[in-house]
């Protein structure tokens, strides 16, 4: 993006505050200014974007120059969003799993991290860790304390199910925190943890079986390209069967049934 096009900015005067963090500031005739542009914020928990320029569509347009997508600008944005809306864990005690699903071969890795008052690592901590089977037994463990206060387990040979732990961190008998969860172990199936699509996986299978690699916005060309295909040829099948009078009976016995219906009908009531 770095050849993006010029913005425009008004005259007025940015300066950023002390917790702000500058991404892009003014040039003008490659002398860079002390004007804020693009900044984040993050003040008292409090998240902000600012973006002071006109015309940011233009960065959108080089992404498709760049790339023949928009893509790259539309990741960007994304990103930021995430960002505005995903609230800090501001909690002195945490113990949870390094992920929520696990397959039957992996191996469950629990990390926890205790803080002071100030939100300083707390070494030292008694991290006691209780896990509760699906079939309701349960497990007593002590966490594993390594560098920088970080405190870790690892489980393996679990059965499938669901399972609930809870964690209660202590110091010099005084305690700290404590938390809770759960997790599920399921059969081995690559797809439950691969959610996004591989694109080289697919441009490279297209490659091999002589196709093409499409995204969803060129669905639009497909339909044409199909079309023009020179290896597509209509055809046209024509099948012949023929049935036999066998096949028909109840026919004749439904025609032949009325046939005589009529008949008594005709001779009951003197009918010509």
């Amino acid at each position: 993006m770095n050849a993006a096009p010029p913005l425009f900015r008004n005259q007025s005067e940015w300066k950023s505050g002390g917790d702000t963090k500058v991404f892009g500031t003014a040039k003008i005739k490659n002398i860079v200014l002390d004007y804020p542009i693009f900044g984040l914020q993050n003040h008292l928990g409090r998240k902000n974007m600012v973006f002071v320029g006109e015309n940011i569509w233009r960065m959108r347009a080089q992404s498709k120059l760049e790339s023949n997508d928009f893509d790259l600008f539309d990741t960007w944005i994304y990103n930021m969003i995430q960002w505005l809306i995903i609230r800090e864990d501001k909690r002195r005690f945490k113990v949870n799993p390094a992920k929520h699903l696990f397959s039957g071969s992996e191996q469950i890795l629990f990390r926890g991290e205790a803080y002071d008052e100030s939100y300083k690592p707390l070494p030292g901590v008694d991290i006691k860790l209780t896990l509760r089977h699906p079939d309701g037994k349960e497990d007593v463990l002590y966490m594993n304390e390594t560098g920088n206060a970080r405190y870790f387990q690892e489980l393996s040979n679990l059965e499938e199910g669901t399972y609930q732990y809870s964690a209660e961190g202590r110091k010099n008998e005084v305690k700290i925190g404590s938390d809770r969860g759960e997790f599920s172990i399921g059969k081995n199936n690559i797809e439950h943890f691969r959610l996004t699509a591989d694109k080289g996986l697919l441009e490279q299978i297209a490659l091999r079986t002589g196709g093409k690699f499409v995204t969803a916005r060129q669905l639009d060309d497909l339909a044409k390209e199909i079309n023009q295909l020179n290896s597509l040829k209509p055809v046209v099948s024509y099948s012949t069967r023929r049935m036999g009078f066998n096949e028909y009976q109840w026919i004749f016995f439904i025609l032949l049934g009325l046939l005589a219906l009529e008949w008594v009908i005709r001779k009951r009531y003197s009918l010509s």
